[in-house]
């Protein structure tokens, strides 16, 4: 027979020099997890955007917190897909923790971390916990433990006391059979005592009158278009705008693009202003909405006013 070495007896495997150059490239920019977030936010990758977002937070140039993100560029720093991203998305809005809002031009996502909202959850979890391990000493934790863990001996008399206790107290004479007590659970319910037969309607497919978006099919797929031409993920928009107008999960955004979309309409069919004159843009027609170096965006010039019409349309 042959023997097997032990594996810690194995020499440890050996990468070559490429293979770590490669490790060194792409293991620069690891994701900072905060474990409690995905406890407030609600599940394992709400907490791992809410922990990205709380990265980003304190670097962005806005005086109100906001900052903007695509979807490719979540997806480039997080690792979530698209459907993960929405899903995680709206849990975090749900509680409170994240707020979103469309701005620009063209218009992308921004977003906004409730922080009074945050420490009031990390307050809460912290209260559960206390609560949770009220009265019991942690030395009296530790002291059982090392009893348990110390004497096998004990170990296993206790389980078979346990074992005993169990048995004692189930013989045949007082253990209901599963037929028996299906009936008498029967009987009770006919007569109204006690039992409660749930009798919940089965699924329905979503018809006409239970969709949930309050916009109309065409509107959800010009914010499809709409992202689909500004780059943020969007590679099936006939599909996605059927999604949303079945589901209303993004109506507020798209309340927002629809009214953003309006400004610019309104805007167009007014007579030209001059420029030269907008305190932000200084005639460039361009601002930094997030500060220098953080993108750029077409100004709209509202500090100018009717009266500052350019001389050759007056």
């Amino acid at each position: 027979m042959s023997q097997h070495r032990n594996s810690s007896d194995q020499p440890a495997a050996q990468i070559s020099a490429e293979s770590q150059a490669l490790l060194q490239q792409l293991l620069v920019r690891p994701v900072a997890y905060f474990p409690v977030f995905a406890r407030i936010g609600g599940g394992a990758t709400a907490g791992l955007l809410l922990s990205q977002f709380f990265y980003w937070t304190p670097r962005t140039n806005n005086p109100d917190g906001w900052f903007y993100k695509t979807q490719v560029e979540c997806k480039e720093e997080t690792g979530l897909t698209r459907d993960e991203q929405d899903t995680a998305r709206r849990r975090l809005a749900q509680r409170g923790l994240v707020e979103e809002k469309l701005a620009g031009l063209p218009a992308t996502r921004h977003f906004r971390i409730n922080m009074a909202r945050v420490v009031e959850l990390l307050v809460e979890a912290q209260k559960e916990d206390e609560t949770k391990f009220a009265g019991i000493p942690q030395s009296s934790l530790r002291d059982s433990r090392k009893l348990v863990s110390a004497n096998p001996t004990n170990r296993s008399a206790a389980n078979q006391q346990a074992n005993t206790e169990s048995t004692a107290e189930i013989t045949p004479e007082n253990t209901p059979t599963p037929r028996a007590e299906f009936s008498t659970k029967k009987q009770q319910a006919k007569k109204g005592v006690g039992v409660a037969i749930s009798k919940e309607p089965a699924k329905k497919r979503v018809g006409a009158s239970e969709l949930k978006s309050q916009h109309t099919l065409d509107d959800c797929r010009a914010y499809a278009d709409h992202l689909r031409a500004t780059g943020q993920g969007i590679t099936n928009p006939a599909g996605f705008a059927k999604k949303i107008f079945a589901t209303g999960e993004d109506d507020k955004q798209i309340t927002e693009f629809l009214s953003s979309r309006q400004q610019e309409a309104t805007a167009a069919t007014q007579p030209p202003l001059d420029t030269s004159r907008c305190p932000d843009c200084k005639g460039s027609g361009w601002i930094y909405p997030n500060g220098e170096g953080n993108g750029v965006a077409r100004c709209k010039h509202p500090k100018l006013t009717a009266s500052q019409i350019a001389p050759e349309a007056a």
